[in-house]
């Protein structure tokens, strides 16, 4: 994957969001509205959060920096995170299970499981078209 995946993740994600949301409206299910753009927004700020957590540890200067300085270390940014980003979503998802219904508790996490599926899904077609790329190359390597 390429350093553009994720940004262009963030965009077929709102375009697919705003999909939805257009055809939850358009068949009258505004109730379900809210619970499947939060779920959306929390899977989203999950993404950005392991996007932000990998390009500020795991850069090569930051590699080369916790080799040498024992308090830069990959772990502890790790720890920290999910010391942090776990109790949060746990709270969130209390909030939702403790104040909204069965049926707006399962659009929510539709919007959750939306944003991983566009993700999976972009991963596949990826992987699709470059397969289909090797296979119309002929066996000395150029295209017909």
């Amino acid at each position: 994957m390429d350093s553009g995946f994720i940004r262009r993740t963030y965009r077929s994600t709102a375009f697919v969001t705003g999909f939805v949301l257009f055809a939850l409206a358009s068949y009258g299910q505004f109730w379900a509205l809210l619970p499947v753009a939060g779920g959306v927004a929390l899977g989203l700020v999950l993404l950005w959060t392991l996007e932000a957590l990998v390009r500020g540890v795991f850069t090569p200067e930051r590699v080369s920096a916790a080799r040498t300085n024992k308090s830069a270390r990959p772990g502890r940014a790790l720890l920290g995170a999910a010391l942090v980003k776990y109790p949060l979503v746990g709270i969130v998802l209390w909030a939702a299970a403790r104040y909204w219904n069965q049926r707006e508790v399962m659009a929510f996490m539709g919007g959750f499981i939306l944003v991983q599926a566009v993700i999976a899904l972009r991963g596949v077609g990826r992987y699709m078209v470059e397969r289909r790329e090797d296979s119309r190359k002929t066996p000395s390597g150029k295209a017909p």
